[in-house]
């Protein structure tokens, strides 16, 4: 049966409900985040390469393209894993450590998002994933923009949760002007805190605050979903509207009341319909 059938017999109240009943477990005994069957790939399943090592963890379907989901700054995998468990009864759903954090093996330190890019490239090639719907949330939607815009043959569509990578606007823009948006984002409690906590991952951190991906956004050829909360004050949804004009061909949801996480709790469900719903129409 098509996805786009399935959804129209289904409401968002039918995957609100359905969250709440596994939310519900989840806050008692955590079985979402914890049990390894969830995913039917081998919770050790690490690929070695000459930089770090990645743990991944695949969920056997058909034959659909993969969903391969990234992680945000200072996460893991576990962070997207109740939204990994919804798209997970339609796709075949692969979550990935990137290397610095959860199981994964550590870099040197001097990393960029284009490292992580063409990282997280070998290693899907290594697990002979070819045809992948790019999720990624916060860092790893940097992650996911960059990967999409170097080997575009891999990725058949792009969501992008709460993605940042944009420097200030305006024509005169100078280095100094630059300076001074890393002095206010470092003042800012989320990215201080983080700062704080990078320790050998500081260096990468710095360079995500003052890289810019307007180039890459405006090369973008994949069908590309933009998810941010309207209360979200780490990545505001101004970022998702200045990316959904330099995107071509990418379409913007704007979530009330939620935040930097807009898929935690019953928000997962709502993340999940959107994003159901815009793979649905890819396929059509």
């Amino acid at each position: 049966m098509r996805l786009s059938t399935i959804l129209s017999s289904m409401s968002r109240t039918d995957f609100n409900a359905e969250q709440d009943d596994s939310r519900a477990s989840s806050d008692a005994a955590h079985p979402i985040l914890h049990t390894a069957d969830l995913f039917r790939g081998s919770d050790t399943d690490l690929r070695r390469s000459r930089d770090a090592d990645v743990h991944g963890q695949t969920s056997n379907h058909s034959r659909r393209p993969t969903v391969v989901m990234l992680h945000g700054w200072g996460q893991d995998m576990d962070s997207l894993r109740v939204l990994a468990d919804l798209l997970s009864a339609y796709y075949p759903v692969h979550l990935v450590d990137l290397p610095g954090f959860g199981k994964s093996g550590r870099h040197d330190g001097s990393w960029g998002s284009e490292e992580y890019a063409g990282y997280i490239y070998a290693h899907l090639s290594n697990m002979k994933l070819t045809n992948n719907i790019l999720v990624g949330h916060s860092y790893g939607s940097r992650v996911a923009l960059r990967l999409a815009y170097k080997h575009p043959d891999i990725v058949q569509s792009l969501v992008l949760i709460a993605a940042a990578g944009l420097q200030p606007t305006g024509a005169n823009r100078t280095r100094r002007d630059i300076k001074l948006f890393f002095n206010r984002f470092l003042k800012n409690k989320f990215v201080s805190r983080d700062y704080a906590n990078a320790g050998p991952l500081r260096r990468t951190l710095v360079k995500a605050v003052t890289e810019d991906l307007s180039n890459c956004a405006k090369s973008i050829k994949t069908k590309t979903l933009l998810i941010y909360g309207n209360k979200d004050t780490e990545t505001p949804p101004e970022l998702g509207q200045r990316f959904n004009g330099l995107i071509p061909n990418s379409s913007l949801i704007e979530l009330a009341q939620k935040d930097h996480f807009p898929f935690v709790g019953a928000g997962a469900s709502l993340c999940a319909w959107h994003i159901l719903k815009f793979l649905a129409q890819t396929e059509s």
